[in-house]
């Protein structure tokens, strides 16, 4: 920029960064078979899940690069980290690959931050 003499200033700087979210959350062994998560439930690690954008399609990271299937830590946690900010309206669709010997408990029971949904 210039200064009020007209001498140059070479020190404005600018910095800018892109926006990005996270998509994550908990799979857990419902014990009970109630559908929500309580003290009795346990996690289960080694769960793969894959990540898709709108309409099915996959998923690049705000650096470009394609986002990999994931699996759950030794806590049940996983994430997918750095996704582009979608459009108001438009989801995220994580699919989870039901481990050897386990079916999905019941959906939509109880708060959704409890659900297993």
């Amino acid at each position: 920029g210039l200064t009020q003499n007209g001498d140059r200033d070479e020190t404005l700087d600018f910095g800018f960064v892109k926006p990005s979210v996270s998509v994550g959350d908990y799979v857990w062994f419902d014990v009970n078979k109630d559908g929500k998560q309580d003290d009795t439930d346990k996690p289960i690690s080694g769960v793969t899940l894959t990540l898709t954008g709108p309409n099915g399609q996959p998923v690049t990271d705000i650096n470009g690069q394609k986002v990999q299937p994931t699996q759950t830590d030794d806590q049940g946690h996983y994430s997918f980290e750095k996704l582009p900010v979608l459009a108001a309206g438009q989801k995220y669709k994580v699919t989870v690959t039901a481990p050897e010997g386990y079916i999905p408990t019941k959906p939509g029971v109880g708060a959704r931050d409890k659900d297993s949904s």
